[in-house]
C-alpha cells in the first residue's frame, strides 16, 4: 500500500508535522501499467481477456435448461476450454460441447480432443 507525504504547517515559526495518508484508489489507478500494443505478451493478455468474456457469455448461455448455442466463436470455445481444462473445470466443457452443434465440434480436432478428455475424467 503506497503512501504520500503531506506536510501541515501550523504556524508561521511552528515546526511542521508530517503525516501519513494512504493512497486513493484513483492514484492508484494512475500507477496501473498500461499495455503497451507493441509488445506480443500484452496482446495476448488481451486477446486472451477478450476471448474469456465471450467463453463466458456461451457459458451462461448453456445453463439455461433448453437453450443451444447456435453460433460460436472457434477461437473462444478453444480458449475458453484450455482454461477449463487448467481448472480442471470438466463439467462446463460437458456442458458447452453438449449445446453447441456437433459439427463444430466434431470438425475441430482440438475442441473434441478436451471433450474426450472431460469425458474420461468426470
Amino acid at each position: 500500500m503506497g503512501y504520500r507525504l503531506a506536510i501541515i504547517v501550523t504556524g508561521l515559526y511552528s515546526s511542521a508535522n508530517i503525516q501519513y495518508f494512504p493512497e486513493t484508489t484513483k492514484q492508484k489507478r494512475q500507477n496501473l501499467p498500461v499495455p503497451d500494443l507493441e509488445k506480443q505478451m500484452d496482446l495476448e493478455k488481451l486477446k486472451h481477456k477478450s476471448l474469456m468474456k465471450e467463453f463466458n457469455l456461451y457459458k451462461e448461455m448453456a445453463q439455461k435448461p433448453h437453450a443451444r448455442i447456435k453460433e460460436v466463436r472457434v477461437e473462444a470455445l478453444r480458449e475458453g476450454f484450455k482454461q477449463c481444462f487448467k481448472d480442471k473445470d470438466f463439467q462446463t466443457i460437458l456442458l458447452l460441447g453438449d449445446k453447441i452443434p456437433q459439427n463444430i465440434l466434431t470438425e475441430d480436432e482440438v475442441l473434441l480432443q478436451y471433450y474426450d478428455i472431460a469425458q474420461m475424467r468426470s
